[in-house]
């Protein structure tokens, strides 16, 4: 009867091993994954930021890009650059 009892206690306490042993692992696994989120959600925080801050530029080059199609621009250029004056009236000749 003995052997029995024995056999009894080990397989009790090889569950009870094995079941903390399945805990432990459960918890680190469920660890990283929250350390695995964390990162990932830095990263989206980051090319969000990265994002805002492209969005910022591009509207700040369109506004440029518009303000040197002007033709009044072109005009002050063609007068400061190569001293070009506008003609008044009618061209001379005509093509």
């Amino acid at each position: 009867m003995k052997p029995r009892r024995t056999y009894s206690v080990k397989r009790r306490r090889l569950l009870v091993y094995f079941a903390a042993f399945f805990l432990i692992v459960l918890l680190l696994v469920y660890v990283g994954m929250r350390m695995v989120i964390l990162s990932l959600e830095d990263q989206v925080r980051d090319i969000r930021a990265e994002r805002e801050t492209l969005e910022r530029t591009i509207e700040q080059l369109e506004l440029k890009v518009a303000e040197l199609r002007k033709g009044s621009r072109i005009k002050a250029i063609a007068r400061e650059r190569f001293g070009m004056i506008e003609n008044e009236g009618a061209p001379l000749i005509l093509y």
